[in-house]
Parts: structure tokens; sequence; C-alpha cells
């Protein structure tokens, strides 16, 4: 495992957002906002098509242009999905912190673009450029 892959580990990612949430001094509100049942549930949707489409997009375009290295990536999800129901929870759990920590903590620490830098930085272990311009523009996609 690689430098970077250890340090966006889940475990240091959960430590990391219990440390900087309480160093942070901001209340749950302020940071996690509200939950709006039927707002929530109509952008969540439109946020998912985004993703989706840019996702479709980008991979469509390195491709096409020859630079589509998600090799390394495949190899990970290969990885995840030979080992079953563990590895789903496993991803899971681990997205479910990833998105606490970047936009849950950090977001509220730091500026949307500096987050969503962050965001796409974090994903350079999987030593694919496109794996890091895809969860950069992801992460922009999520600023709001």
């Amino acid at each position: 495992m690689n430098l970077v892959m250890l340090l966006v580990s889940p475990l240091w990612l959960l430590v990391a957002s219990i440390i900087l949430f309480f160093v942070s001094k901001k209340t749950p509100k302020e940071v996690f906002g509200t939950f709006e049942s039927s707002t929530a549930l109509r952008t969540g949707f439109f946020v998912f098509i985004q993703l989706l489409l840019m996702s479709v997009a980008l991979d469509f375009v390195t491709s096409a242009i020859g630079i589509n290295d998600t090799h390394t990536v495949d190899a990970v999800a290969e990885n995840i999905s030979s080992q079953g129901a563990s590895g789903v929870l496993n991803l899971g759990v681990s997205a479910l912190i990833e998105e606490i920590f970047f936009r849950g903590i950090i977001f509220s620490l730091v500026s949307p673009l500096a987050s969503a830098v962050l965001f796409g930085i974090a994903h350079v272990g999987y030593g694919s450029l496109v794996e890091f311009a895809g969860a950069l523009l992801a992460g922009i996609i999520l600023m709001r």
C-alpha cells in the first residue's frame, strides 16, 4: 500500500474527521447542514445524474484520445468484488467516511474549490490520471 492510499484509508479519515470536528468548534448543523427529505432526494438524484454523465464523458474522451489509464482502478475494483459482501460493505463504509471527511469536515473548513482539489489528490494513490481528473470533477460537482 503506498503512502497516499495509507493516508486516505477510512480509519485515518474517520479519526481525522472526529479530531477536526472538535477542533473546528462547529456545530453538527454548521458542518453537515440540515436534511429536508423532498429537496435532498431531488437534489441527490440530479447530482447522481451529473456524476454519471461526467464519468461516461470522461471515459469516452480519454479513451478516444488514448490516455485512459483506469486499468489500475479496475484492478482495485476486481479485488473488492472478489471479497463478496464484505468487500461491498467495506467499500460502502469507506465511501461514507470519505464523504464525511471531505464534504462534511474539510468542506466546512476550507473553500469549496480547495476541498475539491484535496478530494482529487486523495485519489492519486490509484496511479491513474483519469481517476484524479474524475475525482476532481466529482469534487467540483459536489461543491454545492
